[in-house]
């Protein structure tokens, strides 16, 4: 698999969340906004397509093939679970 490491995902940690929303609070940064919060847009920035597999990955080696997002309804139970193995081993 190739990892992949943005340059938001290498600020990211070194940047504590909580820091982030000080600053987007202070900046009025999601003033009017609609839909994704900074955070969000934080996060999504870093998602990757690696050219080899067709997958879309995150800097922490999550990917996912983009027929089992297409079909994420009738995933999402599995992939809840699979999540919730990920975070177990993490730990």
């Amino acid at each position: 698999m190739v990892t992949v490491s943005s340059l938001f995902s290498q600020l990211l940690q070194h940047f504590p969340r909580s820091e982030f929303q000080q600053l987007v609070k202070k900046h009025q940064a999601e003033y009017k906004s609609k839909g994704f919060s900074c955070w969000t847009q934080f996060l999504f920035n870093q998602v990757k397509i690696d050219q080899e597999v067709h997958t879309l990955i995150w800097p922490n080696g999550a990917d996912f093939d983009p027929a089992t997002l297409h079909d994420w309804p009738e995933q999402k139970e599995r992939l809840k679970k699979l999540s919730n193995r990920w975070t177990v081993a993490a730990t």
